[in-house]
C-alpha cells in the first residue's frame, strides 16, 4: 500500500514540477531583467529559492520564487549607486538580498508579522496598479524593437514616443500577433470557475 502511494505521489509530483518549471523559468528570466540583473540570475535565484524552501518551508501549497514586485524594488534600491559593470551590480544585489533576509529573520524572531494587518487594501491596490504601469512602460519598447530608457516612468514613456520613428514594425507585428493569440485563446477557452 505504501509503495503504491509513493508511486502515485511521484507521478503527481513530476507533473506538478514540470508545470511549475514551465511557468517559473520564463518568469525568473523576465524578473531578472526587471531588476537590471543578467538573465541567468533569474534562473539561479529560482533554483536556490526552490531548494531552500523545500528544506525550510512549512507548507506544501506555497511556492518560493522571484516576483515582479521584489525585482522592481531591488532595481529601485540599487539605482542610486554608481554601478560600473555587471559584476558590481551582481555584488550589490546579493548584498541586498542578504540584508533583507537578515531583517526578515529578525522580524520573524520577534513576531512582527501582525504589522501587515495595518497596511490597508487601498494602499496595496495602489502599489499593484503602480507596479503594473511600471512593468508595462518598461517592457513596451521591446515590442517595438527599441532600447529602453532609464529613469522615471514618465521619462521612459516620453523617450519611447520620441523613438517610434525608428521602431522595427516586423517586431511589433510579431508581438501584437502573439498578444492577439493570447487574448483570443482566453476567449475561446475561458478560465474555470473560481479563477
Amino acid at each position: 500500500m505504501a509503495a503504491r502511494l509513493r508511486a502515485g505521489w511521484f507521478r503527481a509530483d513530476v507533473i506538478a514540477g514540470l508545470t511549475l518549471w514551465g511557468i517559473l523559468v520564463p518568469e525568473g528570466i523576465a524578473y531578472s531583467g526587471l531588476a537590471g540583473a543578467p538573465v541567468q540570475a533569474g534562473l539561479y535565484t529560482l533554483l536556490a529559492s526552490l531548494v531552500a524552501y523545500a528544506i525550510l518551508g512549512t507548507t506544501r501549497q506555497a511556492v518560493s520564487a522571484p516576483t515582479s514586485g521584489s525585482s522592481i524594488m531591488m532595481a529601485t534600491v540599487v539605482a542610486p549607486f554608481l554601478v560600473t559593470g555587471p559584476g558590481e551590480l551582481a555584488d550589490l544585489l546579493v548584498l541586498l538580498v542578504l540584508v533583507v533576509g537578515i531583517i526578515f529573520l529578525l522580524c520573524g524572531l520577534v513576531r512582527l508579522g501582525f504589522v501587515i494587518a495595518f497596511i490597508s487594501h487601498s494602499v496595496m491596490t495602489g502599489f499593484v496598479f503602480g507596479l503594473a504601469i511600471y512593468i508595462a512602460v518598461s517592457q513596451i519598447p521591446k515590442v517595438f524593437g527599441l532600447s529602453r530608457a532609464h529613469g522615471e516612468t514618465l521619462y521612459q514613456l516620453w523617450h519611447l514616443v520620441g523613438q517610434l520613428g525608428a521602431a522595427n514594425w516586423v517586431t511589433f507585428a510579431i508581438g501584437a500577433g502573439a498578444w492577439r493569440c493570447c487574448t483570443s485563446s482566453r476567449r475561446a477557452r475561458p478560465a474555470p470557475p473560481g479563477r
